[in-house]
């Protein structure tokens, strides 16, 4: 039943309840109407035929007719117009700023060339190609010098496609050979809807998926013109009002107009490559059986450089073959040949290893059309020199493909079969893994530099599931403990019992927006089959043609698309096999997605409850994790359980006075601790519970004041007014006829920490920052104090009295230590909306636990971000619980101390007995022990 609220049950101590108002930490404010700021571009009613490209672009002749300079009007087909006239027949790639005070133009890609010319800081230049190595671009500069400068001092504004490679001394094709193709197809390109960037970070790529080069950064607030859509409908061919072109997620655009008429355009539009003549004349091959000589007799054909960041040199032609090592970007190869499909080609490294990479990042400084076709599955020994992570011995056996990929996983592209694509099963527990060491961690991928999800520690228990498709050395583990997320393990650091060489090889993914839907097929179009929560560890089977949706399902089974920008991959992307759009059409009708596994409510213990209080100053309830046994224990402010459980300190105020409380959790002896201590705040239990540390208001700023300076005397200098003036109270004062500028000071309370021993009442003050809130006791560490400060948190060493600083982010409030003292939780203010992050105790390796999805603030209409507050642990360590607004009233939630499988801890009948209010005065909500 409903908890009363009578006041006819308090204490017969006078209170009140906290005042808002005068709370230091400032309050979010309200949402307003329409929540993403535009503050870039004046908006006007859009229509469906606004053109933000100019309809007649300047003329070469227009554009030189003063003093041949190169003039960047933002248009494509006016830049490629004045370079190809002014370089001799060079078509730009793109157009870039020099990010450096002076550098010099050289005749070639060294500083051995002699100088021809110099740029400045800020010179926009025409990109005309690059070198083999890729550490030089060929350029036209504005004032039209061209030669070549080091990439590492220009920065791309707008890409029209990738730069070829040229020789040291590059001859220009002619002019109309040049010209003629792209500037038709700019002509027949024009935006046929407008569009705003509604979400952060977001960049317009060279093609229509999150595995192409970035084009460049696209703010939030943009006004974008929309040429047309890929395939799928996701990605969005676009133009802005600065001449930035490129592909952006249509999901992170708010469409003004209508798409109906929308083209579909190829991935790279502007950046034709017509294929030469000798390689349209040749015969096709693919029906033809190859019998090449043996690889080992092969020559090279031609030369190559690696133009990604990474790329995977495999046993075969296809990423379902081992991986022999990784190239890095800028390494020359030798290409021997190609396998029928003409997108994989076997190559030779400097060291003089054989293997197979995937055509598209190489920049081909010859021609292939002469290279001989073999077989993709030809056998690549490994040579000594490979520098490929070595295999474990528990994992020695030739990697296989995964029973629950085997059907996901494409026949060679040479294979005229193709297998019935099937929805990825989940994984079965394999053998059992416990740490070697005391502490193993687990990572969200198969490498160091991911993310860390848990610490195993002697004792502790996890099920082997399946080991890294690239990186063998690598254990996908799910701990035995409830609750405790998957990760991945370095073998050497396990114990394992069972055999693991019939592990499934398997890539993983997580998901890095909340309620993320998945769909059917590869596209917007197809029907929504599930939803995936934010930070969930998934399996990918792979991508779509397009390669901008990926097949992934979560461990226990299922399967559904979902946007490639949505997750971070654990690999590399273009490792992944392309899979049918109607992959999931083929199987058997897969589970849905999003639902977690169903599990019976926690049972209820004698320490397994929350205390929670209503308000700030007003009831404060107990109930059972498992939602039973609700009742009202007393009021007051800030409860915290102790380390038993069977206590509850907090706090009360009379006017501007405060007090420390203590009552047994079963509603007796009800007592006083501390008495006067101004607006006492968050009392904390030490680690045996036998003192309380509390904020306090201390000293400070504690009245209004006026603060005026002398208009003559401060000349044409800025006043110095504080950031936390209330502008209205600003004005001018004549005193003895000499003008004075006056503003009111508000008051400043200062915050401190006081240490309270239980036994006989004693108290103690404690050095702490100016402004020291919500204190938490590090169970691991008796000495440790932690706290809210000015620039972040603070930790204090209460046996020397000395503090020093823990984070340097100011947003960090309520922080919460773990039952191990191994990790802290806070409540991150940050734009005025609060989400949960989690550290180590040190403060090191942050991660942020939740957000709110685009689609609630790109929704028509407009929709607010959601507040995620007050973090408090589980009693095993396996969760974290925090209130959150997201559901239009303030509720308890819990999640996975990763993040995932977010959900409402109560169900609603409790909830609606729960009308917890929330005033953002870094209030401690409930504690659970």
């Amino acid at each position: 039943m409903p908890v009363a609220v009578s006041h006819s049950e308090a204490t017969a101590t006078p209170e009140r309840r906290l005042d808002i108002a005068t709370w230091p930490t400032p309050v979010p404010t309200a949402a307003p109407a329409t929540p993403t700021p535009f503050p870039r571009v004046m908006l006007v009613t859009p229509t469906a035929t606004a053109t933000l490209l100019p309809t007649t672009p300047p003329t070469a002749a227009e554009a030189t007719a003063s003093g041949e300079r190169l003039v960047f009007t933002g248009n494509p087909q006016a830049l490629l117009e004045q370079v190809v006239a002014l370089s001799g027949g060079f078509s730009p790639t793109g157009a870039a700023s020099v990010t450096t005070d002076s550098v010099a133009v050289r005749q070639g890609p060294a500083d051995t060339f002699p100088a021809v010319g110099t740029a400045t800081r800020g010179e926009m230049v025409a990109v005309l190609g690059k070198n083999a190595a890729g550490d030089w671009r060929y350029v036209l500069t504005q004032s039209v010098v061209q030669g070549w400068l080091p990439a590492d001092v220009l920065q791309l504004t707008f890409s029209l496609g990738e730069p070829p490679v040229l020789s040291d001394n590059p001859q220009p094709p002619s002019a109309a050979s040049s010209e003629g193709g792209l500037a038709q197809l700019l002509n027949n390109l024009a935006p046929v809807a407008s569009g705003i960037v509604t979400a952060e970070g977001i960049s317009a790529r060279q093609g229509p998926g999150a595995n192409y080069g970035v084009a460049a950064a696209v703010g939030q607030g943009e006004l974008l013109g929309i040429f047309g859509t890929n395939a799928n409908g996701d990605w969005l061919y676009i133009v802005t009002i600065s001449g930035t072109l490129g592909w952006v997620p249509r999901d992170a655009v708010r469409i003004m107009g209508s798409l109906e008429e929308a083209p579909v355009l190829p991935a790279n539009p502007l950046a034709l490559r017509p294929a030469p003549a000798a390689a349209a004349a040749q015969p096709d091959t693919s029906s033809v059986a190859v019998e090449p000589a043996a690889v080992s007799e092969l020559a090279a054909v031609t030369t190559a450089t690696v133009n990604a960041d990474q790329l995977n040199m495999r046993q075969g032609a296809g990423p379902g073959y081992p991986v022999m090592r990784t190239l890095p970007r800028g390494e020359t190869v030798s290409v021997l040949a190609v396998n029928r499909a003409r997108d994989w080609a076997l190559v030779t490294t400097a060291d003089g290893e054989r293997g197979w990479v995937y055509a598209e990042y190489l920049a081909v400084s010859g021609s292939l059309a002469e290279a001989p076709v073999v077989s993709g599955t030809a056998e690549v020994a490994a040579s000594p020199q490979s520098t490929g992570t070595a295999v474990p011995s528990a994992l020695a056996a030739p990697t296989a493909v995964p029973t629950s990929l085997a059907a996901a996983v494409p026949a060679p592209p040479e294979s005229a079969a193709s297998p019935a694509v099937a929805v990825l099963a989940g994984l079965s527990p394999l053998a059992t893994a416990g740490p070697a060491r005391d502490e193993v961690i687990l990572y969200r991928g198969p490498a160091v530099s991911y993310e860390p999800i848990v610490t195993l520690r002697r004792g502790d228990a996890a099920h082997v599931l399946a080991v890294a498709r690239n990186a063998p050395d690598w254990l996908l583990l799910q701990p035995t403990a409830e609750g405790r997320a998957p990760g991945w393990a370095l073998a050497a650091d396990l114990a394992i019992q069972g055999d693991v060489r019939t592990a499934p090889s398997v890539t993983t993914a997580w998901v890095k927006s909340n309620e993320v839907p998945t769909r059917s097929g590869p596209g917007i179009a197809h029907d929504r089959n599930g939803t995936l929560a934010i930070n969930t560890l998934v399996l990918v089977a792979g991508v779509d043609k397009g390669r901008g949706w990926a097949l992934v399902a979560p461990l226990q089974g299922g399967g559904g698309w979902v946007p490639l920008n949505f997750l971070r991959l654990s690999g590399d992307w273009t490792d992944l096999p392309e899979l049918p759009a109607d992959a999931l059409a083929q199987t058997a009708p897969a589970a849905a997605l999003g639902a977690p596994p169903p599990t019976s409510p926690r049972p209820a213990a004698a320490s397994n409850r929350l205390v929670i209080q209503l308000s700030s100053g007003g009831d404060i309830v107990v109930i059972n994790a498992d939602g039973s046994d609700l009742r009202r224990l007393t009021s007051g402010i800030d409860p915290a359980l102790s380390n038993d459980g069977r206590q509850v300190a907090f706090t009360r105020w009379n006017g501007t006075d405060g007090s420390v409380w203590v009552i047994n959790v079963d509603g007796t002896g009800e007592r006083l601790v501390l008495g006067e201590t101004r607006q006492a705040k968050h009392p904390a239990w030490s680690p045996d519970n036998s003192r309380l540390v509390v904020n306090f208001q201390h000293g400070g700023r504690l009245e209004e004041t006026d603060d005026c300076v002398n208009l003559i005397t401060l000349g044409d200098k800025r006043p110095n007014i504080p950031w936390n003036v209330n502008p209205d109270s600003i004005r001018v004062e004549l005193r003895g006829r000499m003008p004075f500028l006056c503003w009111t000071l508000p008051p400043d309370p200062h915050w401190g920490l006081r240490l309270v021993n239980l036994a006989d009442g004693t108290w103690q003050d404690m050095p702490s920052d100016t402004y020291a809130f919500a204190p938490e006791w590090d169970p691991a560490n008796p000495w440790r104090i932690v706290s809210s400060g000015v620039n972040g948190l603070v930790q204090l060493d209460a046996n020397r009295q000395a503090q020093w600083a823990l984070s340097d982010r100011f947003g960090d409030r309520t922080p919460v230590f773990s039952p191990d003292g191994q990790y802290i939780a806070v409540a991150h203010n940050q734009n005025g909306t609060y989400d949960i992050h989690r550290m180590n105790a040190d403060g090191s390796g942050r991660v942020r636990l939740t957000q709110t999805p685009l689609w609630v603030t790109a929704a028509p209409g407009g929709g607010r971000q959601w507040n995620n507050v007050a973090p408090e642990w589980s009693p095993d360590g396996s969760q974290i619980a925090f209130l959150t607004d997201r559901t239009g009233r303030w509720e308890i939630w819990v999640m996975n101390v990763d993040g995932s499988n977010p959900h409402p801890l109560f169900p609603d009948a409790v909830n609606d007995q729960l009308p917890i209010r929330y005033d953002f005065v870094d209030e401690r909500v409930f504690t659970w022990r």
